[in-house]
């Protein structure tokens, strides 16, 4: 896919940071890195910076508006969204899942049909925690 996808090493999130990354494990397809209690502890750590999404395309220049976002970070996609908020205006944009718990899914909900999206499907929830997509109206 390496025509299609142009992966960057940086954390999304609201405020530029430079902070430390913690990583559960480090097999390839592991998750519940950051701030989760499961990698509090581990021996593994990485510096990361930290930016918007909209300033990091504001950086690239040439870096294309999506068409689709996968947001699932284990707890900060609030922040994500926060800062893509011109990200989420543009006319390219038509579909974004995002892994929301169950507590902040309605206030997510609200956010996003404010900036032109609705709710089309709630995947199986795993837990406190379920993917939600959304589409453009």
């Amino acid at each position: 896919l390496s025509e299609q996808v142009l992966p960057f090493a940086v954390a999304l999130g609201q405020t530029p940071a430079v902070t430390t990354f913690r990583l559960s494990q480090v097999q390839a397809g592991r998750a519940l890195h950051g701030d989760n209690p499961a990698a509090a502890n581990g021996p593994h750590r990485q510096g990361t910076l930290v930016m918007s999404l909209d300033a990091l395309r504001d950086l690239a220049g040439d870096l294309p508006a999506p068409t689709h976002l996968k947001i699932d970070v284990d707890g900060p996609e609030r922040a994500v969204l926060n800062g893509a908020a011109e990200t989420l205006q543009s006319p390219t944009l038509r579909h974004l899942l995002v892994e929301l718990t169950n507590g902040e899914a309605d206030d997510v909900r609200r956010s996003l049909e404010a900036r032109g999206f609705r709710h089309v499907a709630r995947g199986i929830a795993a837990g406190d925690v379920a993917n939600h997509i959304f589409e453009k109206s």
